[in-house]
C-alpha cells in the first residue's frame, strides 16, 4: 500500500531496527511525544512491523490549522476524508502500542481512521472527524480499551470480524455508533458510554448488522 504522498511532521520523529524472533529483522518507527503528522489528499499509512506513539500523537489533514499552526499558503478548512487513514496490517512483525494517538480528518475512499486486520490489542487512541473512526476487517479479533470515537459519520464498523470494544466513549457519531456488517460473527461492546449523560450501556453484544432506527449512538 504506496498512499505516502505529502507528509508534513511537526517535531522529532525516529526510526529504528532490531532483531525479533529467530534472527527476524524488522523495523520499529518510533514517534516521540508532541509530533503532528499531517497527511495531504491521497496519502496514508500502512504497518508492517513495529510501531509506536511515546504520548500524544496527533494525525491528522494538511488543512487541519487548529494543530501546528496553518500548513500550506492558503488557511486550511479540514474535513472527514480529507487523507486515506492507518491501516495496520494482518502479519505485524513486532509490537504495536498506540497509547496517546489522536486521529483526525481521515477515511478518504472508503478507508477508515484506523483500520485493523490484526488480532492487536490497542488501548487510548482517539479518532474523531472521520467518515468511519475505527474499521476491523477480514477475521480479525483484536481487544480494543479506552478509545474514545466522537463525531465521525460511523465510529466502529465490523466487516467479516470479531472485535472486542470496552471502557471506549463512542458518542456524537452522525450515522451510527457501532455497526456490524456481517452477521452472525459478533461485535462485542461491553462497558462503553454512549453518549448519555448518566448512563453506562454495559453487556451490550453486537450480533446483527444495526438497522436504521436502532442504531447504537
Amino acid at each position: 500500500m504506496n498512499r505516502l504522498a505529502t507528509v508534513v511532521f511537526w517535531g522529532s520523529i525516529a526510526s529504528c531496527a532490531g532483531m525479533i524472533g529467530s534472527g527476524l529483522h524488522a523495523q520499529t518507527l518510533q514517534i516521540d511525544p508532541g509530533v503532528v503528522v499531517k497527511f495531504a489528499p491521497g496519502s496514508g499509512m500502512a504497518v508492517h512491523s513495529g510501531f509506536e506513539t511515546q504520548g500524544e500523537v496527533v494525525f491528522t489533514s494538511i488543512d487541519d490549522d487548529s494543530i501546528a499552526g496553518q500548513t500550506q499558503p492558503a488557511p486550511g478548512v479540514p474535513a472527514p476524508a480529507d487523507w486515506y487513514g492507518i491501516r495496520i496490517d494482518t502479519s505485524i512483525v513486532g509490537t504495536v502500542v498506540m497509547d496517546g494517538a489522536d486521529i483526525r480528518y481521515a477515511g478518504q475512499g472508503g478507508q477508515a481512521g484506523l483500520e485493523l486486520l490484526s488480532n492487536q490489542s490497542l488501548n487510548a487512541v482517539t479518532i474523531s472527524d472521520s467518515t468511519v473512526g475505527l474499521r476491523i476487517i477480514r477475521e480479525a479479533s483484536p481487544v480494543l480499551t479506552g478509545f474514545v470515537l466522537r463525531n465521525n459519520h460511523v465510529g466502529v464498523r465490523s466487516d467479516s470480524a470479531y472485535p472486542s470494544i470496552s471502557e471506549s466513549e463512542i458518542y456524537s457519531n452522525l450515522n451510527f455508533g457501532a455497526q456490524n456488517l456481517t452477521p452472525p460473527r459478533a461485535l462485542t461492546a461491553t462497558g462503553n458510554w454512549w453518549g448519555h449523560a448518566t448512563v453506562t450501556q454495559r453487556g451490550r453484544l453486537i450480533r446483527w448488522t444495526i438497522l436504521q432506527g436502532r442504531a447504537i449512538r
